[in-house]
């Protein structure tokens, strides 16, 4: 049994234009001591999946169907209160994107961190001042800073603070939505460093959302690719970015440069188009109007496919991974301006 398994859970928000359904039947699992990443474009659910797990959904949103499980216990029954006292910080915590707003401005950051210490433990106010401390040191922070006011610290050493508050009661799972983001690359490098010592010190499973596919082939152990609310492939880091077979995957790859050369200039390839709405998305394939190798068979859903052991997708054409890898590396494969121009993937 899995430490953590999201088993077909669908998100909902109410907008002043209707129901908008964020999230659509995502499955998906982390082992303790894991780091499962997930990667998509903006919009495509991954933060609306990352606070679903302690429901810290915005108050127009809900989990309307699936069970969110820990340690075999669904968290989607539990009540606010238990989800409170039970769970949140001491079982799972949350590293926000943006430390700024997450962080108190009328309270001193170390203030905020005691907090925390004190509503879930019987330590002493003295012992939580103590506690926090040290874990500002284990941050790569000056103890002294405890006294300081968020705006009186830089951005990396707020996201350092909000790495202090998720680590005070040692949970099993830590949920990382985008934590380097707004980040110079030094800094995010080194809060990248931080999360893995970290990580390894505590044996916690480690929840990874972030837009870069560069990051995520370097810190992860699984990779879920989202795409408009839905799973676009599952696998281990090796066979989603080594065997790639969902087009979506592939042309994030080529869109992205990697950690380890830089890229040659105009070498990169733009996925044409943007996501569909999801107010009124789109039957079948959700990548069905930006994909090049679309066909009329795209038109009906083509629900989780495996391609290798533990590999999955969402595509009707998985025994065509290595021609989709093949074409997906030129740039006229993605320079289609509408479904009629797009290539028949059955004439391959």
């Amino acid at each position: 049994m899995a430490l953590l398994e999201l088993e077909d859970v669908t998100i909902e928000y109410e907008t002043e234009a209707g129901p908008l359904e964020a999230v659509d039947a995502v499955d998906l699992t982390v082992d303790s001591g894991e780091t499962l990443g997930i990667v998509g474009e903006s919009g495509c659910g991954k933060t609306t999946v990352a606070k679903s797990i302690l429901n810290i959904l915005d108050a127009n949103g809900s989990i309307t169907g699936g069970e969110i499980r820990f340690d075999g216990r669904d968290l989607t029954e539990l009540s606010e209160t238990e989800l409170r006292q039970q769970i949140r910080w001491q079982e799972i915590s949350f590293i926000p994107q943006n430390a700024m707003a997450s962080l108190d401005p009328v309270y001193t950051v170390g203030n905020q961190v005691q907090q925390v210490i004190r509503e879930h433990t019987d330590q002493s106010k003295a012992a939580a001042r103590e506690r926090t401390e040290e874990l500002f040191q284990h941050v790569g922070l000056d103890s002294g800073r405890t006294n300081d006011y968020p705006h009186e610290l830089s951005g990396g050493q707020r996201q350092r603070v909000t790495i202090a508050l998720a680590l005070a009661l040692e949970p099993a799972v830590i949920v990382a939505d985008e934590p380097t983001t707004g980040l110079d690359v030094v800094v995010q490098d080194e809060i990248m460093q931080l999360l893995d010592r970290i990580q390894d010190e505590l044996d916690c499973a480690v929840v990874f959302v972030t837009h870069d596919m560069s990051v995520i082939a370097e810190i992860s152990d699984h990779v879920v690719v989202m795409y408009a609310g839905r799973v676009a492939e599952y696998g281990t880091t090796r066979d989603v970015f080594k065997r790639s077979a969902h087009p979506y995957t592939i042309g994030l790859q080529n869109a992205f440069p990697t950690m380890r050369r830089h890229p040659e200039p105009g070498s990169l390839i733009s996925i044409e188009g943007s996501p569909p709405n999801l107010l009124d998305p789109p039957s079948g394939c959700r990548f069905l109007d930006r994909c090049p190798f679309s066909t009329e068979v795209c038109h009906h859903d083509p629900g989780p496919v495996e391609v290798d052991e533990g590999h999955r997708i969402e595509c009707h054409f998985p025994e065509k991974r290595e021609t989709f890898q093949e074409r997906g590396a030129d740039r006229e494969t993605w320079q289609h301006v509408s479904p009629d121009r797009q290539e028949n993937a059955s004439s391959d």
